[in-house]
């Protein structure tokens, strides 16, 4: 059995077009775990009756806490041996399961993945499933110990093998148990990364199929909303926790050339989203003051001027 965790929170303008694409499989022997994670709109609702309408649909319901707890609670109650997450406003292509199911069969790997397509509407959804030939396999291989370096000496780049997303791939339940992995909670930003991450240093072995049967739904901008200064710290937060893992992996001396470059990106990427974005609805006392936070952090000093730092360094 497959199972498919789906966390929900707000989510009733999709989540009767994700719930439909997981029912129309080709491969049946699934269980869909949606968790509600306190939405205030009709989300708990419709899941209720899609439980209704089918019995390999069940309903949780959480207080809030985030989308890291809604997967963790969806991870104590599978029953398949295979685990999928899928986010609540995407959709999955007929096959998806079935080509997990295959993949899974036809080797030991712990990790499976499968390639994705963006869309932002449904009219665009369309097209591109229209555009889908039912041979569009480009590539099948097994590899292995590629994940993180991958990661690590491509950074911010998209790889095929990208483990900056738990959708899109398929996990053994049996290796997720065994290395007692799951979502830290807290974050609001990388907590799909950090989970691929743990998993990427205990892996011995994962399968690739370049076929696009994961559909990703490209939100709104969202460079308009209010000052938050929760934001950065999560943003850093997620950079210490990486590193501890790779510390606990007895490996952050071999990525931390490639640590400290994704550490400098981020910085970057910091700088450009709360400093100096005009639409950001922030004073110049907040910049400014988000500016000082950011360049006295010891990781983000070390990314500038360290070892491995960019203007620094050998």
């Amino acid at each position: 059995m497959i199972s498919i965790i789906i966390p929900v929170y707000n989510a009733e303008k999709y989540i009767t077009e994700c719930a439909k694409s997981i029912m129309e499989q080709t491969y049946d022997d699934w269980e869909a775990i949606f968790i509600d994670d306190g939405s205030v709109d009709n989300s708990l609702n419709i899941l209720r009756l899609l439980a209704k309408h089918d019995s390999r649909i069940k309903c949780m319901h959480q207080e809030n806490s985030g989308v890291s707890a809604a997967r963790n609670n969806g991870l104590k109650c599978v029953k398949g041996n295979v685990i999928v997450f899928v986010d609540a406003d995407d959709v999955i292509d007929r096959q998806y399961l079935q080509k997990f199911a295959q993949m899974m069969e036809n080797s030991d790997a712990e990790l499976a993945m499968v390639s994705h397509i963006s869309f932002e509407n449904d009219d665009e959804l369309q097209q591109v499933r229209k555009s889908l030939r039912a041979n569009d396999l480009l590539s099948y291989e097994i590899n292995n110990g590629k994940l993180v370096d991958e990661f690590f000496n491509k950074s911010l780049e998209f790889s095929k093998y990208s483990i900056a997303t738990v959708w899109g791939k398929a996990y053994r339940k049996e290796f997720l148990s065994k290395i007692g992995n799951e979502f830290i909670e807290g974050l609001s930003m990388g907590e799909d990364l950090l989970f691929n991450l743990t998993c990427a240093l205990h892996i011995k072995k994962f399968c690739y199929d370049d076929k696009k049967l994961y559909f990703y739904r490209v939100q709104p901008n969202s460079a308009m909303r209010k000052f938050n200064a929760n934001e950065l710290k999560t943003d850093f937060l997620f950079l210490e926790k990486m590193k501890t893992i790779l510390e606990e992996a007895s490996l952050f001396s071999k990525y931390e050339e490639g640590f400290y470059r994704y550490a400098y990106n981020g910085l970057r990427g910091c700088l450009k989203k709360f400093v100096f974005n005009k639409k950001y609805k922030a004073s110049y006392r907040q910049r400014k003051d988000i500016a000082l936070t950011l360049i006295n952090k010891e990781i983000y000093k070390k990314a500038v001027y360290g070892k491995y730092g960019q203007l620094g360094g050998a």
